[in-house]
């Protein structure tokens, strides 16, 4: 049987900005919101679980077979690509 091709899209949201906390969503500083702390300790955690995770997991995969990273010019949605995959 001939291999198929096949791609497969994981969709990740942008850790906790500023925007969350304050929840004031229309205003002006929060059009291009950073991330918290707490933000960067989620992509932290996130990156550090797809290290740790186990060969025939779907986040292995993911990690080990990702050739391209999509995302938002929004600063936040930058910072948490480049912080939970800073190998990719």
């Amino acid at each position: 049987a001939a291999k198929k091709n096949i791609k497969i899209v994981h969709i990740i949201r942008h850790a906790e900005g500023t925007h969350n906390v304050n929840k004031d969503y229309k205003d002006e500083r929060n059009t291009d919101a950073r991330l918290t702390a707490k933000g960067m300790a989620q992509c932290q955690a996130l990156a550090t679980q797809c290290v740790e995770t186990k060969e025939g997991y779907p986040l292995f995969s993911a990690v080990h077979n990702t050739k391209l990273v999509v995302v938002s010019p929004m600063t936040r949605c930058i910072q948490t690509a480049m912080y939970s995959f800073p190998d990719i």
